[in-house]
């Protein structure tokens, strides 16, 4: 009698599963224009392969990996954001099905199910799946790597050890900073089997031996840190939010609240206190880790994709609470409530894109011959000296490599917060329209306003102010009438 019950609940969230993926799928931004990030993509792996290594090792902080699947699978099929995405999702899906691996490793297929469920609607998973990035290769290979763990502690043989290792150097090499899942690794073998401890350190000292060709470049990372950074400085609210989201919350609520309100008691059996802890140190690990790391190191790294193998710790937490509500007709209505929210939920998602393809397309309707400035909001933007380097000017102009502008000729500039530089060399000798392009970061709308000041004093009007956001388009014209003046110029003193 209880397996059939089990099997019931396990279709009901089985159906919910196809019919969210389904849904989300027809609302994903796969088609959408690329974020700035992708551009960087897509610029590093359009060249040769040894562009692609000598690109990623000085404007990416990830090794080449990603980006040499990436260069191969464009060599042989390419074409529009759909194609180039195509691998992210790919990599997700395979990484779900190892996460439900290593949670039927953990708990019963019940609970399974249900935190992929939940995996399935995270926000961090779906945005790496559809994103040309390298979370979704490095979020494949932590799930892989934690469910070889699990499935070490059951055969203990060497075989399985040293698969648990090449996945996780795999994962390193995919992107360094996920190898801070080591600290998740350690809890979880400490919880089940402390006995297997020294054997597990020993892979780990296999998989430092296998990274070391990458030690130069994490040094030079790590001396860069407070340079890189361009995160914020986290609050305790953002530790909280890191932790479960409030949707994950809001859905977890309403489960237990309706099971409760059909009399689904809880049925505090289902789990040991192991398994518990488990999922406690999972769901924790990641945002506590950096959080401390963001609030007393040189720069933040508080960016919720860095620790994207804790989501199905979160998912695990969510299905192990679920799970626990007595089977019967309460639990039943309680799943297909929280299938229901979902559901509601991702078919009225607007996904935020950035429109660097929408803002090329205007820029290219327009008159040709007027200068084009660009502020892509990347940190290098900042360092002057950069615009005199060819490739960095390359690489700053990255969103152009892939939407190419025509009959204008682009310049990269800092934000407009340096307004000395922009009047001194971007437009010290203008005399005709100027077309400005900017991602709008902090940085650039503090400055914008004293920058169409500036332009309004040299006699030019805004005659063009669209945003395709967070991308914007400003096109200053010289007033009719009225000469362009160069403010800059030094002016003759009555005597």
């Amino acid at each position: 009698m209880a397996d059939r019950e089990d099997r019931s609940a396990n279709l009901i969230v089985i159906l919910g599963i196809i019919l969210l993926s389904v849904v989300i799928l027809v609302r994903s931004p796969l088609m959408a224009s690329y974020w700035l990030d992708e551009t960087i993509s897509t610029w590093v792996t359009s060249a040769t392969y040894a562009d692609v290594i000598s690109r990623t090792d000085q404007y990416q902080g990830q090794s080449p990996f990603y980006y040499i699947l990436l260069f191969a699978y464009r060599h042989f099929i390419d074409g529009s954001e759909l194609i180039v995405r195509l691998p992210s999702v790919v990599l997700i899906l395979l990484g779900s099905v190892f996460s439900y691996a290593a949670f039927r490793e953990l708990t019963r297929s019940s609970t399974a199910w249900i935190a992929t469920l939940f995996l399935c609607t995270s926000d961090p998973i779906l945005k790496a799946a559809f994103s040309a990035r390298p979370y979704g290769l490095a979020f494949f290979f932590a799930s892989l790597s934690t469910f070889l763990l699990l499935k070490y502690f059951k055969t203990e043989g060497r075989l399985s050890l040293v698969a648990y290792a090449v996945a996780f150097t795999a994962m390193v090499y995919a992107h360094y900073l996920f190898g801070v899942i080591a600290l998740l690794h350690l809890g979880i073998v400490c919880v089940m089997k402390p006995d297997l401890l020294f054997r597990v350190i020993l892979a780990w000292i296999g998989v430092a031996a296998l990274s070391l060709p990458a030690l130069s470049q994490l040094i030079s990372l790590a001396n860069r840190r407070a340079e890189l950074s361009f995160a914020l400085s986290p609050k305790l609210i953002d530790l909280v939010n890191g932790i479960i989201s409030t949707p994950v919350a809001l859905y977890i609520l309403v489960g237990v609240g309706i099971g409760i309100l059909n009399r689904a008691n809880f049925d505090r059996s289902r789990f040991s206190p192991t398994q518990w802890r488990v999922a406690l140190i999972w769901i924790a690990s990641g945002p506590i880790i950096f959080f401390l790391v963001s609030l007393l190191g040189s720069g933040s790294l508080w960016v919720d994709r860095y620790w994207l193998w804790q989501v199905p710790g979160v998912a695990l937490f969510a299905g192990m609470i679920l799970d626990s509500l007595k089977l019967g007709t309460g639990r039943k209505i309680a799943m297909i409530c929280v299938v229901a929210l979902m559901m509601f939920r991702e078919s009225g998602r607007q996904w935020v894109t950035e429109g660097w393809r929408e803002a090329v397309q205007t820029i290219n309707q327009e008159a040709s011959g007027s200068p084009l400035l660009v502020y892509t909001g990347l940190i290098e933007s900042e360092k002057i000296d950069n615009f005199a380097n060819e490739k960095t000017r390359a690489y700053l102009l990255s969103p152009l490599q892939t939407y190419p502008i025509v009959n204008h000729t682009a310049q990269p500039i800092p934000s407009a917060s340096n307004l000395d530089y922009i009047e001194k060399n971007a437009i010290k000798d203008l005399k005709s329209s100027i077309l400005v392009l900017a991602l709008e970061t902090p940085k650039w709308s503090g400055g914008e306003t004293n920058l169409r000041k500036l332009m309004e004093d040299r006699g030019y009007n805004t005659e063009i102010d669209k945003r395709f956001w967070p991308v914007k388009i400003l096109k200053f014209t010289p007033a009719v009438g009225q000469a362009p003046q160069n403010t800059s110029a030094p002016q003759a003193v009555a005597p």
